[in-house]
């Protein structure tokens, strides 16, 4: 009698478990692939394969279902338990049980025909109002390991000028794995590319191999306009060279690049100038070196230094190492003793590393102390040692050398500078109201010119209260709407009068709050 308690009580778990409501491509999935996965692979981009249809998925599910548990894909390096930054390419857990369920149980299709759309990739520019678009020289890839080629021109700027957005255009999303952007006062980076008789020259995974150059910006597949609110920019010098260096990936042998770098300037009578620095760098600021790792050894090293010029904003951090290098971090500790983290690496990767943009701007008062920390394993415990065996390493520019170099953007603090945005998902803290993501609102056109349209699903009455507000959380309109009935709400409002730039539209209700980003042309 037991045991057929037992064969029946397996029975039952069996058939709940199967009646349990397994995930499928149309209702769950879909939106999760094209969400995070299908900017790098697509054709003609980054990834190895394309995952914009069921059939991708199905013939990949193995390693997808592999490569999210692991967290490996998509790539994202930076610890968000550690800081959150703009734009995070970070599957949530409940994402990554959906897709190890879905694998599990069959990779079952639900009906196509409700299926989401795949996502559309334009190759064309998506910045309102370009102000200058630089073609960089066609380069054929020579090798099938990676390659890293800058390219320098003459910018011709008889005035100094602040870029207010970079976008980034590869040429061939296929071989281009990530882009370095500088420029260069003197004519050392020029000079280099002009004694070249190829296009640019060859490079070392930094962007410029000159100290009179300066590190302005980088792009990484699935990074999108790397944008300042209108009233700041990056400084270029008057007759300064810019000089872009591109990293090719392996296997990229015999094809064809042409990228192309679109700015747009600040509008600004007078723009605060936004500050691109190598505060920390191991040539200067290391407590415990000279940076040495030899063979066979793991080692840490440190690095600080102390704010004496006032407080600071921060934009973004952009830590730099080579292969040696498996972790990275930096944080601030004030006059006080307060602790701000401001970025982790834990699992450092050559291949994947840029400068990554704050949510809001970071307050570091004066006095405070930047802090570094970095470890590097050089024994054949390291997948990605460039030597085998292990061979002693030392400070130097080549990939088989090594540095501990953080790069920050910044700017002279302002009062208020902690309120600004930089990432709309982090709008909630603006808002008194709780966000109410299911609340169903339509804007049209975006980029808008003259008028607004508002589309808004209500399931009771309501009373809507309409915020529209720049990126320093200034506030450029307001009106209200009472007693609204429930179904759907269709306003249009008159916006002639905002400057061109990027703003956001808060809508409270009755059902919570809803945001989103707008463009002003």
């Amino acid at each position: 009698m037991k045991k057929v308690s037992l064969f029946f009580g397996s029975l039952f778990f069996l058939l709940s478990a199967k009646a349990q409501i397994i995930p499928t491509w149309s209702n769950e999935v879909a939106s999760i692939i094209y969400d995070n996965c299908s900017s790098c692979h697509h054709v003609g981009g980054i990834g190895p394969f394309s995952l914009m249809s069921y059939e991708d998925a199905v013939n990949n599910a193995f390693g997808i279902q592999s490569q999210t548990a692991a967290r490996l894909m998509p790539p994202w390096k930076p610890d968000p338990n550690y800081r959150h930054f703009k734009d995070e390419r970070i599957l949530s857990d409940s994402d990554i049980n959906t897709l190890s369920s879905w694998v599990n149980g069959g990779t079952l299709s639900g009906d196509l025909t409700i299926a989401p759309a795949p996502p559309v990739f334009n190759s064309g520019s998506q910045m309102v109002a370009i102000d200058e678009s630089i073609q960089w020289p066609q380069w054929t890839v020579t090798t099938d390991v990676d390659q890293y080629r800058t390219f320098v021109i003459h910018s011709d700027y008889e005035q100094d000028t602040y870029l207010n957005q970079i976008e980034y255009l590869p040429g061939n999303g296929s071989v281009v794995h990530h882009m370095v952007l500088f420029y260069d006062e003197k004519a050392t980076s020029w000079n280099t590319d002009q004694n070249d008789p190829l296009p640019g020259y060859e490079s070392y995974g930094l962007g410029p191999t000159s100290y009179s150059a300066v590190i302005i910006g980088a792009w990484a597949p699935g990074s999108g306009i790397f944008e300042l609110p209108s009233n700041m920019g990056i400084r270029i010098p008057a007759g300064a060279d810019i000089g872009l260096e591109i990293h090719y990936s392996p296997g990229a042998n015999g094809l064809t690049d042409s990228s192309v770098v679109n700015f747009k300037f600040s509008i600004a009578a007078a723009p605060r100038e936004v500050y691109v620095d190598a505060a920390l760098n191991h040539l200067i600021n290391l407590t415990d070196g000279p940076l040495y790792i030899p063979a066979n050894t793991v080692k840490s090293f440190h690095e600080k230094l102390k704010i004496t010029g006032g407080d600071l904003s921060l934009v973004s951090v952009f830590p730099h190492m080579h292969k040696v290098g498996t972790e990275i971090h930096s944080w601030a500790v004030s006059a006080n003793n307060d602790t701000t983290n401001l970025v982790s690496i834990p699992q450092w990767s050559f291949h994947w590393q840029g400068f990554y943009e704050y949510q809001k701007l970071i307050h570091i008062t004066n006095l405070s102390t930047l802090w570094g920390e970095a470890t590097y394993d050089n024994t054949i415990n390291n997948p990605d040692n460039p030597s085998n065996p292990p061979q002693d390493v030392v400070s130097g520019e080549h990939t088989t050398d090594e540095m501990m170099i953080i790069f920050y953007a910044y700017l002279a603090y302002q009062p208020g500078d902690e309120n600004i945005i930089l990432d709309s998902s982090s709008i909630t803290s603006v808002s008194d109201h709780p966000i109410n993501p299911g609340l169903s609102v339509q804007t049209f056109p975006n980029p808008l010119i003259e008028q607004l349209f508002i589309h808004l699903q209500l399931s009771k009455s309501s009373n809507l209260h309409f915020k529209i507000f720049n990126m320093a959380g200034a506030i450029a309109k307001t009106w209200d709407e009472y007693h609204v009935s429930p179904g759907l709400y269709s306003s249009a409002v008159t916006v002639n009068n905002l400057l061109p730039g990027i703003y956001f539209l808060e809508i409270i209700s009755n059902e919570g709050t809803v945001v989103q980003k707008i463009i002003k042309q």
